[in-house]
């Protein structure tokens, strides 16, 4: 994920506000690995287990870098 915006979505709940962008920014610019899913991306999938399954494949390629 490149960015933190996404134009697919009418729902006010598949968007982030200015505040939250910040936050998320901020969070990356100081190294730590972001990544979120809007509500219409997850589309019906427990979102809890796609947390999960984002971390478990994070942990691998952090594995992978030698870390």
């Amino acid at each position: 994920m490149t960015t933190f915006n996404s134009s697919a979505a009418d729902n006010d709940l598949d968007h982030l506000t200015e505040a939250e962008l910040t936050t998320l920014r901020s969070l990356r610019d100081r190294g730590w690995a972001v990544c979120l899913f809007a509500p219409f991306e997850v589309n019906g999938a427990n979102p809890e287990r796609v947390s999960d399954a984002m971390a478990e494949a994070g942990w691998r390629q952090i594995e992978a870098a030698g870390r």
